[in-house]
């Protein structure tokens, strides 16, 4: 929404009301590194200087603040850190206990706009000007490669490997040509915006699977030997887990790796004291990917959208697009956190529904004062 705020606040009544309301101060607008990076990525230099200048204007800002001294807007990092620091500093917590607990170390940035902006913009033009053409290429390719698995998730992985019938490696060389090609046909023709070489991409990673296959015939080619190769343990694993479980755990023990070397933790340690399911955050991200897998085109913008519906945990009211929140509100007819992300969702429906829901969230503030 920032973005046609910035465009409208000079011609539309509606949108000057909007950031009225946002200056008063009652209401705190909460920014992420995902905000920042969509504001930064259009393509008109005018454009963004107008987004940059309007934040300027606001009398405060709240953000996941890192460790930096300067660039210091996290992410969703910032958010899987918090909880994991939670549960090794108690430990036990259910997933309520944890999104209270981490509360703090999440929504802890907090400073006028100018400030923010004095502390930020430089970095801000540094990654624009080198950094944000291959971050918009790789989050295209992202988004396309994930939006279409090449093998199917719901295969169940079985309890023993002895006796499973390996392919020979010709079969296993044929079997990934034809996968890239499938991958090939849906990146051509089945992504909301062309990528510029999708062929390249599927065929880079249909070799680095290869590539991994043929390391697994160098070892037997024994099933459990993959699984001990991608760091995963069957114990980590649910009951009768399937492909997707696996690929899962194997994502998440890298995130782990990061957060020990980043915290210099012992390599390995966190594997022994958490679990995906214990994070809040990976929980709501992961069936966010999933439910996104529903659409019938890849969009680029899915993976800034789908790590910024985490946050939703974490403040008081938060807005996504038409999209977003037709799966937030989907997700949560069955989920607890998902139907507590749509207790604080506001309107989408133009200018006139957030003006309603500012108003109401400022008459709600001043009451309790």
């Amino acid at each position: 929404m920032w973005g046609n705020l910035a465009r409208d606040v000079t011609t539309n009544s509606a949108a000057r009301r909007v950031i009225e309301l946002l200056q008063d101060g009652d209401i705190v607008p909460f920014l992420t590194w995902h905000h920042l990076a969509e504001l930064l990525h259009h393509a008109n230099e005018e454009t963004v200087a107008k987004r940059i200048k309007l934040l300027k204007k606001l009398p405060f800002v709240a953000f996941p603040r890192n460790a930096a001294p300067e660039s210091y807007l996290g992410s969703i990092l910032e958010v899987q850190e918090a909880e994991m620091a939670i549960l090794l500093e108690e430990g036990g917590l259910d997933l309520p206990a944890v999104i209270s607990k981490a509360r703090p170390g999440i929504t802890n940035g907090f400073g006028s706009g100018k400030d923010f902006c004095r502390d930020n913009e430089e970095w801000w033009h540094f990654y624009r000007e080198h950094f944000s053409l291959d971050v918009q290429k790789n989050h295209a390719e992202i988004a396309a490669v994930t939006h279409f698995p090449t093998t199917d998730l719901n295969e169940k992985i079985p309890d023993s490997f002895e006796g499973c019938k390996i392919p020979s490696e010709e079969q296993a060389r044929q079997h990934f040509a034809e996968m890239a090609e499938i991958l090939a046909l849906h990146l051509r023709n089945d992504v909301k915006k062309p990528l510029a070489n999708p062929e390249a991409v599927a065929y880079e990673l249909m070799r680095e699977s290869h590539d991994d296959a043929k390391e697994a015939y160098s070892n037997g080619g024994n099933g459990d030997w993959l699984l001990k190769y991608n760091d995963i343990d069957r114990g980590r694993l649910p009951q009768n887990p399937t492909v997707g479980d696996a690929g899962d755990e194997a994502v998440f023990v890298k995130q782990l790796a990061v957060y020990e070397r980043r915290k210099s933790l012992p390599q390995g340690s966190l594997k022994h004291q958490i679990r995906k399911e214990m994070l809040p955050s990976w929980i709501v991200k992961h069936d966010m990917n999933c439910a996104i897998r529903q659409l019938p085109k890849a969009e680029a913008g899915n993976v800034n959208d789908i790590s910024i519906v985490s946050f939703g945990l974490y403040v008081d009211r938060i807005q996504f697009d038409k999209r977003i929140r037709h799966f937030v509100t989907e997700l949560a007819r069955k989920s607890a956190l998902f139907a507590l992300i749509k207790s604080r969702l506001i309107g989408t429906a133009g200018y006139s529904a957030v003006i309603v829901d500012l108003e109401r969230m400022r008459s709600e503030h001043r009451s309790h004062q």
